[in-house]
């Protein structure tokens, strides 16, 4: 190889980490605990300890935001770790939280509690794989999506997406 060459490449190595940089984001998510019956119910008294399970397992995550839906279980399962990190639960409607998470929390931790139908489309809306299910009976899932982004002059140029699945609390049928 010629010393010019040699010398660009050099160049080229030093100035690309330089003109690049890696944000990760971890995003955990989890289905509303065990819910009563009816239009919009809260948490049966199983829901309710799972929810303070959940914020015993996150207790020393550093969760910077939680979101949840519009109803009484999502919000009842992410109550007491948002009353225990002092923030306040934002509500969202659609997929669309993924990018706002995104560019809203570059390099920190969110919760998201969904639906057994949601979790699975917001897993592939942060870049995860499509085909996760979560049957009607099961409450004890929680997902932590680790999402790695290379950067280069404020553009991702390249994001990456693990998808840790894990369990919590009380044994689903």
């Amino acid at each position: 190889m010629s010393p010019f060459l040699l010398t660009c490449l050099l160049i080229l190595l030093f100035l690309f980490p330089a003109a690049c940089s890696t944000t990760a984001t971890s995003v955990y998510l989890v289905r509303h605990a065990e819910k009563a019956a009816g239009n919009d119910p809260g948490l049966l008294p199983s829901g309710t300890a799972r929810a303070h399970e959940l914020k015993r397992v996150l207790e020393h995550v550093p969760v910077i935001a939680v979101y949840s839906t519009d109803t009484n279980r999502t919000r009842q399962t992410a109550q007491p770790l948002a009353d225990d990190k002092s923030l306040t639960t934002q509500i969202y409607g659609d997929t669309s939280v993924a990018a706002g998470i995104m560019s809203d929390h570059g390099s920190e931790v969110a919760l998201i509690v969904g639906h057994s139908n949601t979790i699975p489309q917001l897993i592939t809306a942060f870049g995860g794989p499509n085909g996760i299910s979560i049957e009607e009976d099961e409450y004890d899932n929680l997902f932590l999506l680790l999402i790695n982004r290379l950067k280069r002059s404020g553009s991702t140029i390249r994001s990456r997406t693990k998808v840790l699945h894990m369990k919590y609390g009380a044994v689903s049928p």
